[in-house]
């Protein structure tokens, strides 16, 4: 039904007259006066009842009708009648006084009922000629309006009721600033009284809700507007309020308003990367999180889908999810403001404006290999009908059909001018007849390194003998030209990339025997620069220095970031090392970068990129400290020692060889498996080599510098001071061991700061001296040089003679 509304400024006056006519009741009747447009512009309303003195028992309630011309249908539901200021017995709410005092006050309050769709509005203002009206208020949302005349004598002569008392009782309603009753929300007020006479005085006690600072108090209910709105808490009731009966009360109302109130406003937006409406609104100061709504079509019900708490940010968004929206209907949303406040209450800090969102479907246009003339997309709700393109490609060779959704259909399915409904993010591809050749293989984009050959290849069918010519562009924008690259009038087109042939075209025009040319799509060469020098794998000791270099071409000006990552499966990072943007990289190696690998991006002056190889860093255990040539005598322990760093725990083992041209074998001396070997020295070990093999914790190995044993022949009895007379044989004895066979020889010196010189004495070069005792010879020293069979000498003591 269509709900019509009767405007509160329309109801210019109302005329209400009591006839007091002599004997039955009559129904009461109202008129209505209409101007253009239906708009209601007076009503006259006559109520009748028994002349004074008489006596009346009414049949049952008075009511009235309205003939409204063609305005409708209304009707006096309710009367209340009033004697002198006291409800005369009245039970139904409705019943016309059993009788009617002369001159005793009477007044009246009546209902009227809207029927037929009309309601009434709120803010009107009513007139009565000859009798004021007290109050009305408008019941039922709109369909029914309740007014209170002012007293009216059984005479006739309207004259002041008075100040009869009577009493009235008190009803508070609380209301927040959106119109929302906060009986359940915390804010409240307490009356000193409950039932109050006209005269006395009413105090409130108001208690804010948390978050109202602020509230304002109507006492009268909008019955008397503007009688006492404020921060007062205390009014008396006034003297020309309407009387009402227990039907009826005086009502009080509280509004709480916020201290500050703030904006909040939502926007929407849709994303076809990843098909998601995305909310997005102002934060409010004192929000604590915020509240989406989604308003039902169907149940006329708000519910909230989606809670995004504060984070301090100035702005918020939220993802609408796709599968929330369900075929073509329309969503409302809007955004409340939350705050938590104090005693587990809940405060609605702001309300946002409402926004619409739906399945967004699209309709895209592809050409397939056309050249132009594509249409634009269209956007929509889902399943609603759109109208195909009526706009016709254009593609060199071909004749253009139609559309259709499968990229690869033959015939159309879809015309211009056509409709079809919106669903998900469709795409119409155009369908292509050939004049032509038909081309089964389009030549595709090639990516080449500087040096190299790129190929692009194309297949073809046609009539008769075809022929190709390959073209070229340097770039989309640029017109074609026939290519002078080997194989250009082939199938198979050979291209060698230069720098300077990054982001060419090349595509081919097919000819059949009747001379119908199709040409082929472009396909787009990527010219990436070229690893001339790829980095190698390095092995390098702890605390060394490994060096790892790559070599390129390209378009100037090439730049270098190293890469390096822990092993082949774990993910590669750039490099802090010192050299990581040049060609060169230097790793300053410990134990824990053994099996590590390094690669290289070059990327040339068009920004693109070439990996080289990966290279892997061996690293070895560091011998600090080399073992040295040794000497030693027959007899004696020869030590050499060795001293590492490396990945723990380190291994050692000792190797040894006859001569540099033997091969090595593990030693069996003692401390072979330490960093000290200890070898007994014989003789048949003269010039013997000894190297250490390092082994640390990785299970690499580093071998040492090879140290040689000289073994030299021992003096096992030293010649002996000696005391003899002149005149008389001295003889001195050295006895030796050693490679065979032994030699001799003496050598003597007149005292210990002379030079030694051989003996010419007898036995000089046997293992006995035998010296002819002078008195010259007094203090002479004489030592034996022993000479083995490997050349090696040792020298015994030196020995004094002392002459008598």
């Amino acid at each position: 039904m269509e709900t019509k509304t009767t405007s509160i400024k329309k109801l210019i006056g109302i005329l209400l007259a009591f006839v007091l006519t002599a004997g039955a009741i009559l129904a009461t009747a109202i008129f209505v006066s209409a101007a253009p447009g239906n708009q209601i512009t007076s009503i006259k309303l006559a109520l009748h009842y028994p002349k004074l003195g008489s006596i009346y028992k009414p049949q049952g309630v008075v009511r009235a009708s309205l003939a409204s011309l063609e305005e409708g249908h209304y009707t006096i539901d309710k009367a209340f009648w009033y004697n002198g200021g006291t409800p005369e017995t009245n039970p139904g709410c409705g019943l016309v006084p059993d009788s009617f005092d002369n001159g005793k006050p009477y007044f009246v309050e009546f209902e009227l009922k809207a029927d037929e769709g009309y309601v009434f509005t709120t803010g009107m203002t009513i007139k009565i000629d000859g009798a004021t009206v007290r109050s009305y208020a408008i019941q039922e949302s709109g369909t029914r309006l309740r007014v209170v005349t002012d007293d009216i004598t059984a005479t006739q002569s309207f004259e002041y009721k008075g100040s009869d008392a009577f009493p009235v009782n008190i009803v508070i309603s609380t209301w927040d600033k959106n119109g929302h009753a906060l009986s359940e929300r915390g804010g409240t007020v307490e009356a000193d009284k409950t039932v109050v006479k006209r005269g006395e005085s009413i105090s409130l006690t108001v208690t804010p809700y948390y978050g109202f600072g602020y509230y304002e108090i109507d006492f009268g209910g909008g019955a008397t507007p503007g009688f006492k709105t404020g921060l007062e808490t205390s009014a008396t009731l006034p003297n020309d309020f309407g009387v009402n009966d227990s039907c009826a009360d005086f009502q009080i109302d509280v509004v709480f308003q916020e201290i500050e109130m703030e904006d909040l406003t939502v926007t929407e937006s849709f994303n076809w990367t990843d098909k998601f409406w995305t909310l997005k609104w102002n934060a409010i100061a004192g929000a604590d999180r915020y509240e989406i709504y989604e308003k039902s079509y169907v149940t006329s019900e708000d519910s909230c889908i989606a809670v995004v708490d504060w984070t301090g940010a100035t702005e918020y968004s939220f993802a609408y999810p796709p599968e929330f929206l369900q075929g073509s209907a329309l969503y409302e949303i809007y955004v409340v403001a939350v705050q938590d406040a104090a005693f587990s209450q809940v405060e609605e800090l702001a309300f946002s404006n409402h926004v619409y969102l739906y399945k967004q479907s699209r309709l895209r246009y592809d050409l397939n290999g056309g050249g132009s003339g594509a249409p634009e997309a269209v956007t929509g709700r889902e399943g609603f009908t759109v109208t195909v393109s009526s706009t016709k490609p254009v593609r060199n060779g071909y004749k253009f059909l139609g559309w259709s959704f499968n990229a690869s259909a033959t015939s159309p399915t879809y015309y211009g001018g056509e409709t079809l409904p919106l669903s998900g993010d469709a795409v119409l591809y155009a369908v292509w007849e050939s004049n032509g050749p038909v081309i089964t293989k389009q030549p595709a984009n090639t990516s080449a390194t500087v040096g190299s050959v790129a190929t692009f290849t194309i297949a073809a069918t046609g009539k008769g003998t075809l022929k190709y010519q390959w073209q070229s562009r340097k770039n989309a924008s640029s017109a074609w030209s026939n290519s002078g690259q080997p194989g250009a009038k082939t199938a198979t087109l050979k291209v060698t990339a230069i720098a300077g042939l990054h982001g060419w075209q090349f595509r081919c025009i097919v000819t059949d025997g009747n001379g119908n040319p199709t040409e082929s799509k472009p396909a787009t060469l990527t010219v990436k620069p070229a690893i001339t020098t790829q980095p190698k794998n390095t092995t390098a000791t702890v605390g060394s220095q490994a060096i790892f270099t790559v070599a390129a071409n390209g378009k100037a000006t090439l730049k270098y970031q190293w890469q390096s990552r822990k092993n082949a499966s774990s993910a590669w990072s750039n490099s802090g090392q010192p050299g990581a943007k040049t060609a060169t990289l230097k790793v300053d190696t410990i134990a824990g970068l053994h099996g590590w690998q390094f690669r290289c991006i070059v990327t040339d002056g068009n920004g693109q990129k070439t990996e080289s190889k990966e290279a892997t860093l061996t690293v070895k255990p560091a011998i600090t400290t080399q073992p040295k040539n040794t000497t030693a005598t027959v007899g004696s322990k020869a030590i050499f020692t060795v001293a590492a760093n490396g990945k723990a725990t380190l291994k050692y083992q000792w190797q040894s060889r006859k001569n540099a041209s033997s091969a090595w074998s593990n030693s069996g001396q003692p401390g072979a498996k330490t960093a000290t070997l200890e070898v007994d020295t014989i003789a048949g070990l003269h010039g013997w080599q000894f190297r250490c093999i390092v082994t640390d914790g990785n299970g690499q190995k580093t071998e040492s510098k090879e140290a040689t044993l000289t073994v030299k022949p021992a003096i096992t009895t030293q010649p002996k001071n000696t005391t003899a007379k002149a005149g008389i044989t001295a003889t001195f004895t050295v006895a030796a061991n050693g490679k065979a066979n032994l030699s001799y020889q003496w050598q003597s010196r007149k005292n210990a700061s002379s030079a030694w010189s051989n003996s010419g004495q007898p036995g000089a070069k046997t293992a006995t001296l035998q010296v002819d005792v002078i008195a010259g010879l007094n203090g002479w020293q004489f030592r034996c040089i022993v000479t083995d069979g490997n050349g090696q000498k040792n020298e015994s003591n030196a020995a004094t003679l002392t002459v008598k």
